[in-house]
């Protein structure tokens, strides 16, 4: 089993050579309740260990410059328009990524943030579901009070997500 095991590892990635080993180890139980082997030849078949392996971190931090270059793409271009995006999705966005980028949030936490999370009194930012489903409650920065504020203007204060969609015309999609 370890020579399998072995040949295994060589050949496949982990989790595939770990399926494959765990579908083995199930005919070999298989053969024990039919008799075909002791137990005793069973269990030294079958307590081999789990391949190990190391996956890549998916994602990557974001140079300086790169996140300057995506805070510009989301304000007014220097002529005073705002290109082909709408103000509203621009604004949106730059909240989107201050909220992000200064609350360490993941993507799915910011998209899943409602207004009754935010509490700008108080400064504080509740993530409901977590990494892990479990809630926390974040101290908002003053840097991303601006954008935010911004994106409130155009939001208004109907209740459901912080973020909702916006149009080609530029009006927000409440509904889904």
């Amino acid at each position: 089993m370890l020579k399998i095991r072995g040949l295994l590892e060589e050949v496949y990635q982990p989790a595939t050579a770990n399926r494959m080993l765990s579908a083995l180890r199930g005919v070999l139980k298989e053969c024990w309740q039919a008799q075909l082997m002791t137990i005793e030849d069973y269990q030294a078949a079958t307590n081999i260990p789990a391949i190990r392996g190391q996956s890549e971190a998916r994602g990557r931090h974001l140079s300086a410059r790169e996140l300057r270059s995506l805070f510009e793409a989301c304000s007014p271009s220097s002529d005073g328009g705002f290109g082909q995006d709408s103000h509203a999705r621009r604004r949106r966005d730059a909240a989107f990524l201050a909220l992000a980028y200064s609350c360490g949030l993941r993507r799915s936490e910011a998209v899943a943030i409602d207004l009754a999370d935010l509490d700008l009194v108080r400064g504080e930012l509740r993530v409901r579901r977590g990494k892990g489903r479990k809630p926390r409650q974040l101290s908002l920065p003053p840097s991303a009070l601006p954008a935010v504020q911004d994106w409130l203007q155009i939001r208004g204060p109907q209740p459901g997500p912080l973020f909702c969609p916006v149009l080609k015309s530029g009006r927000l999609q409440r509904e889904a």
